[in-house]
């Protein structure tokens, strides 16, 4: 493929994402100001943050509260997230799968908690870029070196998308800026016109790079350098060069949005849905400002011939009037300020309820409320939040474990004895964050209910139709998994049977043990001579 064609396709891209750059623009201005402009001048070029047009930072502060929210819910740096378990297994089976799933569970996990990966970072400016934007891109490129994931969060200001037939993302067009020298590091070789253009220009002269990540359509031959399932094509924007074409076997880029339309490709968040009250927000800001400063250092009147028009109502201005002497006095301000705090606040209110900030600081609200009480109304917030999380489930931390768990795999960092093991079975992610199971507490709550109403039962008909009717190790193994116990504390079928056995032999000696000194005594009457004692 030559370099005109992927040239081409970025045009088009980039004609398919002008409808949304207007709100990204806005968005970007008042809520997210800290990441690259979406203008045409500042494309590939660094990050500059500009609040000049701030002038209240509830939408800001909001999307932060957010995204920290969703760190913490969903990819908790401090518990471990996910487990592995075998499709369509309910219980637990073969302890030995269960330490393999186990042990490559941890191990994925160790990746994502490694300093050096940058994983934590990476997911916070994800998350903001979802809460704000509605789209997040974060990569995970593969170091055989040090054997570990990198991850790296990249701006959608730089970045250009495409769907498949199914509606994941699988095409990514991203432009970066890089100084001479950082591009003479990157690559070995560069083209000819390429290689001229860096040895006329300083060290430090931005040169701007186009990288096409997207499907190979040609035929992949085995051993064919660069021949992998997904293509990447590094172009030069200066030259209109080729500079480098490689590949990967998994798309390296992970793209989520929190919701979106139909035959969208760019996503939709939060900050759309505010977007409006914010701008409102901010002019009503203004205006307070302006009238709190004409209330605190007003205009002054002073008498002259006439009035110099225009008047400057500007706080320490001086106005001259015609009229008798008098002397000079403040002047008079009419504004409500009362009622525009009142609008603000409402304002306020909305956007932190647009970012879901009510359930994020829910405890706050009310004092005389229990431990129980609240975590039951956090997790009712939460399973509110229901499709927003399972988007993110699905296309930002289901492919990620999975990609995860291939380079392991292939990196020989996970047993190998799984696969023999597994019967065909697919292994799946299971999510273990607080979010995950405040999706499941219906469960929990209906397993609670069904038990407190059979107790009543047990008392007046007896234990044998609790018994009879309810098999409670299946029940403490559903409780267990519903509440994210670990899988290694709980006794296989094998073992339950074995315990059951080895309590039922301990009872047969118990009674023995006790039925002993009452033989001992009939014998011992048995053997007597004189019976006579015996009542008749």
């Amino acid at each position: 493929m030559n370099a005109k064609i992927i040239l081409d396709r970025f045009e088009e891209l980039k004609s398919e994402r002008c409808g949304y750059e207007s709100d990204w623009r806005s968005i970007r201005k008042y809520i997210r100001p800290d990441v690259a402009d979406f203008s045409p001048a500042a494309l590939g070029q660094p990050a500059v943050a500009d609040r000049s047009a701030i002038m209240d930072g509830t939408a800001e502060d909001a999307a932060q509260e957010l995204a920290s929210g969703l760190s913490s819910y969903l990819t908790n740096p401090s518990d471990r997230w996910l487990s592995l378990v075998l499709s369509g297994q309910a219980e637990v089976e073969d302890p030995a799968v269960l330490a393999a799933l186990e042990f490559s569970a941890d191990a994925i996990y160790a990746q994502y908690a490694m300093e050096e990966a940058g994983f934590c970072a990476a997911m916070d400016e994800c998350y903001l870029d979802i809460v704000s934007f509605g789209t997040g891109i974060i990569s995970q490129i593969w170091d055989w070196n040090n054997r570990m994931s990198r991850f790296k969060s990249h701006s959608l200001a730089s970045c250009w998308l495409d769907e498949s037939q199914h509606g994941r993302v699988d095409t990514v067009y991203r432009l970066i800026a890089r100084s001479v020298r950082q591009v003479q590091q990157m690559f070995d070789v560069l083209p000819p016109k390429l290689a001229a253009l860096a040895g006329k220009e300083k060290p430090g002269h931005l040169l701007v790079l186009l990288n096409a990540v997207e499907p190979r359509t040609d035929k992949i031959v085995s051993g064919a350098p660069g021949n992998k399932p997904v293509c990447s094509f590094w172009v030069s924007i200066d030259t209109g060069e080729m500079v480098k074409e490689s590949g990967y076997d998994f798309l390296p880029y992970h793209v989520a949005r929190w919701r979106k339309l139909p035959d969208e490709v760019y996503g939709r968040g939060p900050g759309h849905k505010c977007l409006p009250d914010v701008k409102m927000l901010n002019s009503l800001e203004r205006l307070l400002v302006k009238g709190t400063s004409r209330l605190v250092s007003p205009a002054m009147v002073v008498d002259d011939d006439a009035f110099l028009m225009p008047l400057n109502l500007e706080p320490d201005a001086v106005n001259y009037k015609q009229g008798p002497g008098e002397m000079p006095h403040a002047l008079r301000f009419e504004g409500n300020l009362p009622f525009g705090e009142e609008k603000a606040g409402q304002k306020r209110e909305f956007i932190r309820r647009c970012f879901h900030n009510d359930w994020l600081k829910m405890e706050k609200k009310n004092v005389e409320m229990t431990a129980y009480e609240v975590q039951d109304r956090r997790e009712e917030k939460l399973r509110m939040l229901a499709p927003n999380m399972g988007r993110l489930q699905s296309e930002l931390l289901g492919p990620l474990v999975s990609v995860t768990y291939s380079y392991l795999s292939r990196a020989g960092l996970i047993p190998p004895i799984i696969f023999p093991m597994i019967n065909r079975k697919r292994v799946e992610v299971e999510y273990d964050s607080p979010a995950s199971r405040a999706q499941i507490g219906l469960k929990v709550l209906s397993l609670d209910r069904f038990m407190q109403r059979l107790v009543p039962l047990g008392q007046v008909a007896g234990p044998q139709v609790l018994t009879g009717t309810i098999n409670i190790e299946r029940y403490i193994q559903a409780l267990a998994r519903y509440q994210g116990v670990p899988r290694t504390i709980l006794n296989t079928p094998d073992e339950i049977q074995a315990a059951k056995e080895q309590n039922q032999r301990q009872q047969v000696v118990q009674q023995a043990s006790q039925l002993a000194p009452v033989a001992q005594s009939i014998k011992t009457l048995s053997e007597a001579k004189d019976m006579s004692w015996l009542p008749l």
